[in-house]
């Protein structure tokens, strides 16, 4: 396995490699970039994403593991989650790394780390919350999940496309009256007339509905960079007509924003 080389030891689990002995090494100078690799491979316990994120001399600040099932882990300054520990030596350049066909690696942005960085901590939450839920409420939770992607959704452009670049779906049923990230077919059956693309009245805008709540709203991106909205009742409206409701709220500035604000329901 792949694991026992050099070109692996990045990945190292040990103690040595604790993100608690690892200052943020970026803060000091360089620069920053960031990686994803995908790994290969038919075991069921190691993950197949990989994203790293570098300072100058290659070494991790943070990284992300996502597994088969679209589970994310992530290790940091000061945490882990799961078995995900920062790499013991630095990161082997990309030619490098495409040398053994187990691996793809491509650069990526800072928006696309951040968004698979803030999914796997949500992951992390919605464990921690569905652990303790029955103590808490008495009755049994249903599945909270986040979904990470292990490729990415086509057909989407700006935000929308950061997002499904990283996250598969968001089910949280039990949050609140619930919050719902749609998977990628059904945001494009929306865009195609499954769920309103404009607003009128009180606000008017062209949207994309990427996300619903347990109460019959609806949660759309803006088009012009208005940030997130929320429609009231949206749910219930006809097929293929605009939202004219009025009851629209602007509930993030942005879809990173926004998963921090789902975040913060998780850790309530």
């Amino acid at each position: 396995m792949p694991g026992g080389t050099r070109l692996f030891r990045w990945r190292a689990r040990d103690n040595r490699s604790d993100p608690r002995r690892r200052a943020r090494r970026g803060t000091s100078g360089g620069e920053v970039t960031h990686l994803r690799v995908g790994w290969h491979h038919d075991v069921s316990g190691d993950p197949v994403l990989l994203y790293s994120e570098l300072d100058a001399a290659r070494h991790e600040i943070r990284k992300v593991e996502v597994y088969r099932d679209g589970r994310g882990d992530r290790a940091g300054p000061g945490e882990a989650t799961g078995s995900t520990r920062l790499g013991s030596e630095p990161v082997p350049e990309s030619a490098e790394i495409a040398a053994q066909p187990e691996f793809t690696p491509e650069p990526i942005s800072a928006e696309v780390f951040e968004t698979a960085w803030r999914a796997a901590g949500m992951n992390a939450l919605a464990t921690q919350f569905t652990a303790s839920f029955e103590e808490r409420c008495g009755y049994r939770p249903d599945v909270n999940r986040v979904v990470l992607a292990t490729a990415p959704a086509k057909g989407f452009s700006g935000e929308l496309a950061v997002l499904y670049d990283v996250v598969r779906e968001v089910s949280l049923p039990d949050v609140g009256n619930g919050y719902f990230i749609h998977a990628p077919e059904m945001v494009l059956l929306g865009i195609q007339g499954d769920s309103p693309t404009r607003l009128i009245g009180t606000v008017e805008d062209s949207i994309v509905v990427f996300g619903s709540d347990g109460g019959g709203g609806l949660f759309a991106l803006s088009m012009s960079g208005r940030g997130v909205y929320r429609l009231a009742d949206g749910s219930f409206f006809a097929r293929g007509a605009p939202y004219d409701g009025g009851d629209v709220t602007v509930v993030a500035p942005d879809i990173g924003r926004f998963l921090d604000f789902l975040g913060a329901e998780l850790a309530g």
